[in-house]
């Protein structure tokens, strides 16, 4: 390959819009997961196979209680200023990202460094004694619980390690750095202190909402295009010169509820209701909606290949028990009106289908854009009811903790359940295989049963490519993110 030629390629991809903060330790949303992957790098990751390899650490070792991991650093690894990576700067950045103000409700890394030794003093004394230094290329870590999905969530980019500069931008060790960064466009630069070297010697990213992506993909506005949102897929139409290429994580579709004392939702024979109607009445009109050979629809979190999934006769028993429910919730909408912000024109269905029994809604006709969104569920929590799409590992069932958990760094307390709370912080420390299939087996229950969303069904991310200017770099791809490094410039 001519390096001269190929350093002179630029590429242009497109994402979902308003991808908020592009620091690790304030990610909220999936398109700045994918934005920052280029930038920052964590301890391990997967490759683009989904295998767990080393990142910044060249190596590790876990205690045979799962209690303690011993991670040896790649030192050679610099920031894009130049500085060498040390183990005191991956402790540092770990402590940081507990003491910034979170764009979510959580910090984003809190579900993980919660069950860390000495976390319960980390408030007063800043320092986390659970994680030691050793020399200048050692880090343990010790938990005070065994917890077996320590290396998988450290995987998570928001776990990546940086340095903060004197004029406050984060520094990463990924194969590009930011150079310019607004609301809806992001420029990357090769860091040229990198160990990975980049494929492009410049990458322009744009942001657009749902609506603007069928246009632009025709329109040839970027060279990729990146996206997890069903409705877009469904409408997709055939454009010549590009390809597709569909990723391994699951995006999950829901309904989230605010169960906040005083909101109608704060009764769970209403969510219960509620859940039912959705289930048997507007999930059958999704078919004609979806493809399913993109999105599938399911009321479970935990797919058909993950342990503690229910029957379907067990699911149907407990949403069922909603149907009881539904002329109280009907009652309950007159005096207190139901206010669901719209997301999509899905959202219009489920309107028009539950006004059609009854039940009053209160909503308007304007969309709401992701940024309006992120604030919603976050900060203002002003609904009873929105759409809201969620990404979380999907092999181990502990990658609901990223979403449900107390701590979860993308839950927030209107869709907090304390039986679904309870019943995930046991589960996260089993190592045994049928006690761990029990306990999950409770958590698809309590789900149903407390309601803290209505799970609609998950959609894989697609990539569109146009092969006249990019091609992918291996066929066989299954990676769990999205990488710049899936792609090279044709020459």
């Amino acid at each position: 390959m001519n390096l001269k030629k190929k350093k002179s390629q630029s590429v242009t991809l497109a994402i979902p819009a308003a991808w908020g903060s592009l620091n690790p330790p304030e990610l909220t949303t999936y398109s700045a997961s994918e934005i920052v992957w280029n930038v920052f790098e964590p301890l391990v990751a997967y490759d683009l196979h989904g295998n767990l390899v080393p990142k910044v650490a060249l190596s590790w070792k876990v205690s045979d209680d799962l209690r303690v991991y011993t991670f040896i650093l790649d030192t050679k690894r610099k920031f894009s200023d130049g500085t060498h990576l040390t183990a005191s700067i991956v402790k540092q950045a770990f402590e940081h990202s507990l003491k910034v103000v979170p764009e979510s409700y959580n910090q984003t890394t809190v579900d993980l460094m919660y069950r860390l030794e000495g976390f319960e003093e980390f408030s007063k004394i800043k320092t986390l004694s659970g994680i030691v230094v050793q020399g200048e290329d050692t880090v343990i870590m010790k938990f005070k619980t065994p917890l077996r999905q320590t290396l998988q969530f450290l995987t998570g980019i928001r776990f990546g390690i940086y340095i903060i500069d004197h004029n406050g931008k984060y520094l990463g060790t990924g194969s590009y750095s930011i150079e310019k960064a607004t609301d809806n466009e992001v420029i990357l630069m090769v860091n040229p202190f990198a160990e990975e070297k980049s494929s492009f010697s410049q990458v322009r990213i744009i942001g657009l909402e749902t609506y603007e992506l069928n246009s632009a993909l025709n329109q040839q506005k970027a060279d990729i295009f990146w996206t997890v949102d069903p409705e877009f897929l469904d409408n997709l139409k055939e454009t010549v010169g590009y390809i597709t290429y569909s990723g391994s994580i699951a995006g999950h579709s829901v309904i989230a509820i605010n169960g906040t004392e005083g909101k109608i939702f704060s009764n769970k024979k209403l969510r219960q209701a509620l859940q039912y109607l959705i289930i048997k009445e507007y999930m059958p009109q999704l078919t004609r909606y979806f493809d399913s050979s993109r999105f599938i629809l399911d009321p479970q979190y935990l797919s058909s290949l993950q342990i503690g999934r229910l029957s379907q006769d067990k699911v149907d028993t407990l949403i069922n028990q909603g149907k009881e429910w539904v002329t109280d919730l009907i009652r309950a909408s007159q005096s207190q009106p139901i206010h669901f912000p719209l997301k999509g024109t899905k959202d219009k269905v489920l309107v028009e289908m539950l006004k059609k029994k009854g039940v009053r809604i209160e909503t308007s006709d304007a969309f709401l854009t992701t940024k309006e969104l992120l604030n919603l569920v976050y900060k203002t929590h002003n609904y009873d009811l929105v759409s809201w799409r969620t990404g979380f590992g999907s092999s181990d069932p502990d990658g609901l903790y990223h979403t449900l958990g107390k701590y979860g760094a993308i839950s927030t307390p209107p869709m907090g359940r304390y039986k679904v709370w309870q019943v995930l912080e046991e589960g996260r420390t089993l190592v045994d295989l049928e006690q761990m299939n029990q306990v999950y087996i409770q958590l698809s229950q309590a789900i149903l049963e407390e309601v803290p969303t209505i799970h609609l069904g998950y959609c894989r991310p697609f990539v569109f490519y146009n092969t006249q200017k990019v091609k992918i770099t291996n066929q066989s791809l299954n990676s769990l993110t999205f990488h710049l490094s899936m792609f090279e410039p044709i020459l």
